[in-house]
């Protein structure tokens, strides 16, 4: 699975690529650190998250901004380093859409398909 660095959806984060991360963030309380890592890590909702590690929802949401900013300004930096890899990674992203876009596709015409030899029948 490719990691999206610019958006990343809960659970997609590495425990190695979050601790690096997390290490430069200026995140210092370790309910917010534990709460960003089952987000990130773990895969939980935010609420979840923050909830279930006393964090408030305003300290949790800073701390989620400030992780966000810091993991936007790594993706940067792998962009302008490795500007194969990046493409790679549109690549595979744009794969993934076209095969979920063929795939409403095969719905969609197995649907009207079946609608219309029903209506032949009738």
């Amino acid at each position: 699975m490719v990691n999206d660095l610019n958006n990343p959806a809960p659970g997609t984060l590495t425990e190695e690529v979050f601790s690096m991360l997390i290490e430069d963030a200026d995140i210092t309380s370790e309910g917010a650190i534990k709460a960003l890592r089952a987000h990130f890590v773990q895969g939980l909702c935010a609420k979840t998250s923050y909830s279930q590690h006393g964090v408030s929802r305003s300290y949790f949401s800073q701390s989620l901004k400030r992780m966000n900013k810091r993991i936007a300004r790594e993706a940067r930096m792998i962009a302008l380093c490795a500007p194969e890899r990046a493409q790679q990674a549109n690549v595979a992203k744009l794969l993934t859409q076209s095969q979920a876009i063929a795939s409403d596709l095969h719905n969609a015409l197995t649907t009207a398909i079946a609608t219309t030899a029903g209506e032949l029948q009738s």
